[in-house]
């Protein structure tokens, strides 16, 4: 379900403390609403001149997704002087590459939870709100009170703004084949989320220079994704599936990737 383009209608004061952390697109601050006192985040995009009206008219022509357990919350926009601010509701359980990064690798229980909310959040980005790629990224998933993870709305386009794609999208085979994103990436991406879930490695793939040798042993043949990713991991008998989970993520063959919907009923999504 989508609701009519938004430009807020609420008044609101933003922090003068520095940026909470960097967004998709510019540096995201703390700020509240005049009108209920919510907290929320504001991220500042700086536009050239020269695409200040094509991103405009990008923002007003795209609905505003009905709120979403799987997806942060998008509230709208508000042009002042030369910035364009985007909020969204804040959530306060970090991102999901810090909990990787401070707790290690997880119980299979919690990893099987957090995928299966992921997956349900690309197939309510893909097939209920338009969004074609999520651009899925563990800096832009955020976990609620209840370590729910939700998915960043990957609001603007990307080709205007300039916005620095993660490194792990390098890695992306279709990439490298010169083919094309499209909805299938997000599948891989979440593979590599997967492989950071059970190796505990939170920087799996996290820099350009080893995304791209990632992508080129890729292309060489030279090994599996999976094995490429964790060379060294002897799965167990309970994490069987896993690893097939992860496998069908990783499939580098775009036309025989699952898709996010057949990921849905993948044996290890069940509860």
């Amino acid at each position: 379900m989508m609701l009519p383009s938004c430009i807020i209608d609420f008044d609101w004061i933003l922090s003068e403390q520095p940026a909470l952390r960097s967004g998709r697109y510019g540096p995201v601050f703390s700020a509240m609403s005049s009108s209920d006192g919510q907290l929320l985040w504001a991220e500042r995009v700086e536009l050239q001149s020269s695409v200040v009206d094509q991103v405009l008219s990008h923002l007003r022509h795209t609905p505003k997704p009905a709120p979403d357990q799987n997806l942060v919350q998008y509230l709208g926009y508000q042009q002042q002087g030369d910035a364009l601010y985007l909020f969204s509701e804040a959530l306060h359980g970090g991102s999901l590459r810090r909990l990787i990064r401070e707790q290690g690798a997880l119980p299979l229980p919690i990893i099987q939870r957090t995928l299966r909310y992921l997956v349900n959040g690309l197939v309510d980005l893909q097939l209920e709100h338009g969004f074609a790629v999520a651009y899925l990224d563990p800096d832009h998933i955020w976990l609620d009170y209840d370590t729910r993870p939700q998915i960043e709305l990957p609001i603007l386009d990307t080709t205007l703004v300039g916005y620095r794609f993660p490194s792990a999208f390098i890695s992306l085979p279709e990439i490298a084949r010169g083919q094309g994103i499209n909805h299938k990436s997000d599948v891989f991406l979440l593979g590599i989320i997967t492989a950071q879930l059970l190796s505990g490695q939170a920087d799996l793939v996290a820099d350009y220079e080893t995304a791209t040798a990632f992508v080129a042993r890729l292309a060489h043949g030279q090994a599996a994704a999976v094995d490429l990713l964790l060379p060294d991991h002897k799965p167990s008998n309970r994490d069987q599936l896993a690893m097939d989970f992860l496998g069908k993520c990783l499939t580098v063959e775009v036309e025989k990737r699952p898709s996010v919907r057949e990921l849905q009923g993948h044996p290890f999504m069940e509860e």
